[in-house]
């Protein structure tokens, strides 16, 4: 539970990101200062992503050791006024396959890191 002076720090960095920064991928619009961050091994899912862009936040997929790979090549993100992107770990072994399928899907944002 925050505390009232906590609460209105909070409702002053969300009015300030809302009135002076209009984040925008792909021309979608960013709500929110929230990337839900891609877990790997079927953590974030579609599902999970598109839960969190529903609130005007960014959705991340993890690419890496998933079994919806055939569930993303049948998506058009570009398609969707969500923001959802992909993570693709670095040092995954499917690296270029996975980068490809997130180009390839419209995804709006590809995350890569080591981990």
């Amino acid at each position: 539970m925050f505390t009232l002076e906590e609460q209105y720090k909070i409702q002053a960095v969300i009015n300030l990101f809302n009135n002076f920064f209009k984040f925008q991928i792909n021309g979608k619009k960013l709500e929110t200062l929230i990337f839900q961050g891609g877990m790997g091994v079927d953590i974030s899912t579609y599902d999970l992503a598109r839960a969190v862009a529903q609130t005007g936040s960014a959705g991340t997929i993890a690419l890496t050791m998933t079994r919806e790979e055939k569930r993303i090549e049948a998506l058009n993100f570009s398609e969707s006024e969500l923001i959802i992107g992909v993570n693709n770990l670095v040092k995954a072994n499917d690296y270029q396959r996975h980068y490809e399928l997130g180009k390839n899907s419209g995804a709006d944002f590809i995350a890569s890191g080591a981990g």
